[in-house]
């Protein structure tokens, strides 16, 4: 474990294996890509075979073996988190399921958004912007993106998905004329925020005191989007449905 972690540290190693990620290489086309002499490039692919974490084929080309693969993303993973240590020092992750744990370089790609009002404005964006759905997993309603969302649900150009805590006790009448527009579920607890439409997300995390601050990170890249959306869609499955009557937002 030692050695693999060792090699994993390095940043130049860490970008071979990265560029073998994307593509199979030769030694000279590595040394290229990465502005490297041929004998530097040749003693680091050497210590990463020697870790099992290259492999050279009989063509002369080096590729990533399974263990690379697996190192490569869990490095990402404790890059991600290393990178932004203040926030994570006062913010919970262990609680999601484990295998979001381990993707959680995929956020990587988000923006950090670590002032609330930057956040509740992406939010309002989001809000404004979907052509499609709206999906929410929060402690409480923000009122802003509330007031956009009713509208739109009320002109029908939009459908919305809430999870919410048990306790939750709605601020807000029902939606004449959208019931049908609404799905609502319940958890006993929110350790993470979420939101998700077709282009864009947010994902805030649980923060030392218990509550949701509303600080976290934002964006539409396709892997912090697809990030978000797994796992709304698997805190929806395990979410109890809604109660009986018609919902209220």
């Amino acid at each position: 474990m030692e050695r693999v972690l060792f090699e994993l540290s390095s940043t130049r190693r860490a970008a071979i294996l990265e560029l073998l990620g994307n593509s199979e290489l030769k030694m000279q086309d590595v040394a290229r890509e990465l502005d490297m002499t041929g004998t530097e490039a040749f003693r680091h692919l050497q210590r990463l075979g020697e870790a099992k974490l290259v492999l050279r084929k009989a063509s002369g080309s080096y590729d990533l073996t399974p263990l690379g693969k697996l190192g490569m993303s869990l490095r990402s993973g404790l890059a991600f988190i290393s990178s932004h240590a203040d926030y994570f020092a006062n913010h919970d992750a262990s609680r999601l399921p484990y295998e979001f744990i381990s993707r959680i370089g995929e956020l990587s790609k988000g923006v950090p958004s670590f002032n609330m009002i930057s956040t509740m404005n992406y939010i309002d964006k989001m809000a404004l912007e979907t052509q499609d759905h709206i999906w929410t997993m929060s402690d409480e309603v923000q009122d802003s993106s509330a007031k956009i969302t009713i509208e739109r649900l009320r002109k029908g150009e939009v459908t919305l998905r809430l999870i919410l805590p048990e306790t939750y006790v709605s601020r807000y009448s029902p939606v004449t004329g959208a019931e049908e527009r609404i799905e609502r579920r319940y958890l006993p607890h929110i350790p993470v925020g979420i939101g998700v439409t077709e282009k864009d997300a947010f994902v805030v995390f649980e923060s030392v005191k218990g509550n949701l601050d509303y600080t976290g990170f934002v964006g539409s890249d396709p892997r912090f989007l697809k990030w978000a959306r797994d796992l709304y869609l698997c805190e929806w499955e395990r979410a109890r449905p809604t109660k009986a009557g018609p919902p209220s937002y």
